[in-house]
């Protein structure tokens, strides 16, 4: 706590000075550099401020599932636990980042998707394909990036209230204050649903029981520029979400619940150097999870990052830089003191000898503590225009790369069962991609195509053993889909129009039978549909704007063998507003239909859904 207290005054010192000193305008002296300059080309999807305007009350995971080809496996209704499964790969094997922080839990290895509220962040970036040279363990099937931005220019103030079906309230509030050399800003969320819909069940239906979610945010973030061009900043996330936890179709008896908490502090200073840029950073992350009354899991992790990048030359951009993490757990079915030591020295270069191509080479060499040998991770990634002129741009590119991911510490730690032999998970990757881009007046087109195959071995499954269960490196999967996306944005006269559109097709196929059960072979794995795709429409005039969207998921097998699966589905929302503004101030009235065609569907097997709902919003802004 005093840790976090001292961050907080570090945060509050721009806001006591800003009044006491008149404003002066302050060159950028630092370049902020983006470890994205370092990422494959083709493969990031961006989640803007337009895009994820819809979702500003629900969490991440409700703006990706309806946004992208990422799949969304949601425990029933909002709130519910929900895991991500990005290129067919496991929850486990996708990383969401902070500030470059893996904030998967660290005990279980994955992210709930459905307690990180969309209002705090002004965008979420999507890097597909294996990406573990570049972010680290766990980016088997991706990254998902949560962005803040940086506090405004002056003085802004945002309140949004949503009220909606099944006893939905939604209550948010941004406030920044800056100029060039300080800033400051607040956002907070406290967000509750009943999820009292009705559930038809054999020849009655009944009020869904013990759904309800309670999820609050506060998050304090804030930069203050130095005389000598060197940027301090710091950003704390705290972050509470309390929900029951939705029993299966039929049961209306079920009670149990499930508390995190959660706080994360990261605080960095940057400066711009000879041809380049420095940076450091530590963040502290507090996790605490508790299921019912029984002993809760708490755990402590800091983390130091920092680097060198080099910027000085057209032909050339190169990072050296490490992170050093500590992790001391307090879960009751640990060995007391028990710790984990993890680093990774890193190396990211992007060559671009010509206008028309590129080439980006990225080399980690990660260690864990009880790791019996170290792996090397590289990737490199190739990128070349063939066509480039003022309406067209053309662009293949070509990646190939090896992934991986360490042991959680349940897996290392659990007694019974854990297993300090256990090898990370490992794999390789490769990818073939087209981007076309058509630009004429007002007119935008681009189009985005790519294959890929990833092979990977050593996958961690928890298997019976001795009357416990224990993990081993049991699987082999191969990965191999096809994804693709269209987007047109047009402006006439006083309209403007925007269409997208994508598709993805997964096949992730077990190579190897586990628990004994050849009859996995060449299966499908469980709740991995092969194929998902989106659309939306979006017409703006006056103010006004309608926004149409619609998601389709493909039939998902529920266990190994492919013998039992739950229905493909497609939902339908629609999105209507209307902008009123007046000097610096400005207003959007809001409603929302959700499963416009009350279809009735299963994400999960056996957990209800609702159907048709409402959702109705005020934002105000002062800017």
């Amino acid at each position: 706590m005093v840790t976090h207290r001292l961050f907080v005054c570090i945060l509050l010192l721009p806001a006591l000075a800003y009044a006491q000193e008149a404003d002066t305008l302050y060159l950028q002296a630092v370049e902020v550099a983006d470890v994205e300059r370092y990422a494959q080309e083709r493969i990031a999807g961006q989640l803007d401020s337009l895009t994820l305007e819809p979702f500003r009350s629900s969490s991440i995971g409700d703006a990706l599932q309806q946004s992208t080809g990422v799949y969304i496996k949601q425990y029933g209704a909002e709130g519910q636990l929900s895991s991500i499964t990005l290129r067919g790969t496991t929850s486990s094997q996708t990383r969401l980042s902070w500030h470059g922080i893996d904030i998967n839990s660290q005990t279980l290895g994955q992210s709930d998707f459905s307690s990180t509220p969309t209002f705090l962040f002004s965008d979420i970036t999507v890097h597909q394909g294996a990406s573990s040279a570049l972010f680290g363990s766990g980016s088997i099937g991706g990254t998902v990036q949560l962005k803040s931005g940086s506090p405004n220019q002056g003085a802004l103030f945002n309140v949004r209230q949503e009220v909606g079906s099944f006893g939905k309230v939604f209550s948010g509030m941004k406030a920044s204050l800056g100029n060039a050399k300080r800033g400051l800003s607040l956002a907070a969320v406290n967000s509750i649903v009943q999820n009292d819909f009705e559930v038809a069940f054999r020849n009655e239906t009944y009020k869904q029981n013990n759904a309800a979610s309670d999820l609050k945010a506060i998050k304090l973030n804030g930069f203050y520029r130095m005389a000598g061009g060197g940027r301090l900043t710091a950003d704390v996330w705290y972050n509470y979400h309390f929900r029951e936890i939705q029993p299966i179709i039929g049961d209306q008896s079920g009670e149990d619940q499930l508390r995190n908490v959660n706080w994360r502090t990261y605080l960095s200073y940057d400066q711009s150097v000879n041809s380049g840029y420095i940076k450091s950073g530590l963040a502290v992350v507090i996790d605490h999870q508790q299921y019912n009354e029984s002993s809760p899991t708490n755990l402590k992790r800091f983390i130091w990052d920092g680097y060198y990048e080099y910027l000085g030359s057209e032909l050339i951009t190169y990072r050296l830089g490490a992170d050093i993490e500590l992790a001391l757990p307090d879960v009751g079915a640990y060995e007391n003191n028990t710790r984990q030591w993890r680093y990774a020295p890193h190396a990211f270069a992007k060559f671009t000898p010509l206008n028309e191509f590129s080439a980006t080479a990225n080399l980690r060499v990660p260690y864990q503590s009880n790791q019996k040998a170290v792996p090397v991770i590289p990737s490199l990634d190739l990128t070349y225009a063939v066509v480039t002129n003022q309406k067209i741009t053309t662009k293949v590119g070509a990646q190939v790369a090896r992934a991986f991911r360490f042991p959680t510490l349940n897996d290392l730690y659990w007694q019974p069962g854990g297993n300090l032999n256990l090898k990370p998970e490992d794999g390789v990757a490769a990818e073939l991609g087209l981007d076309f881009a058509w630009v004429k007046g007002n007119l935008d087109v681009r189009y985005q195509i790519d294959h890929y195959r990833s092979w990977l071995s050593e996958m961690i499954v928890w298997l019976p053993a001795d009357g416990y269960w224990s993990p081993d490196n049991a699987q082999d999967v191969h990965l191999t889909g096809v994804e693709n996306a269209l987007k047109v944005n047009w402006t006439f006269s006083e309209w403007q129009f925007g269409l997208s559109s994508g598709h993805t097709f997964n096949r992730s196929v077990n190579e190897a039978g586990f628990m004994g059960n050849e009859s996995s072979n060449g299966k499908q794995l469980p709740y991995v549909p092969k194929h998902k795709w989106n659309a939306r429409v979006q017409l703006a005039r006056g103010g006004w704007s309608v926004d149409l969207r619609a998601a389709h998921t493909g039939k998902r097998y529920t266990e190994a063998s492919n013998t039992s699966e739950i229905d493909a589905y497609s939902l339908y929302d629609a999105h209507f507003s209307k902008q009123l503004s007046w000097n610096s101030h400005e207003l959007v009235v809001g409603a929302s239909v959700k499963n416009i065609w009350d279809t009735a569907y299963q994400n999960y097997e056996l957990r209800a859904t609702p159907g048709r709902n409402y959702l109705f919003k005020l934002n105000y802004i002062f800017n």
